[in-house]
């Protein structure tokens, strides 16, 4: 099996990858220039 380091940093580094595994989502199609979130074309996509 293949260990990874579960401390915070360490998750923080592969957060994309994590939420694509299990939710099926690219969170970084939907981040805005700055600190924005496009809420509404995520939630229309996820459905």
């Amino acid at each position: 099996m293949d260990k990874k380091a579960t401390d915070y940093n360490s998750a923080m580094s592969r957060k994309s990858k994590i939420i694509k595994a299990t939710l099926g989502l690219d969170y970084d199609q939907f981040e805005l220039p700055g600190i924005g979130f496009d809420y509404e074309s995520m939630m229309e996509k996820a459905g």
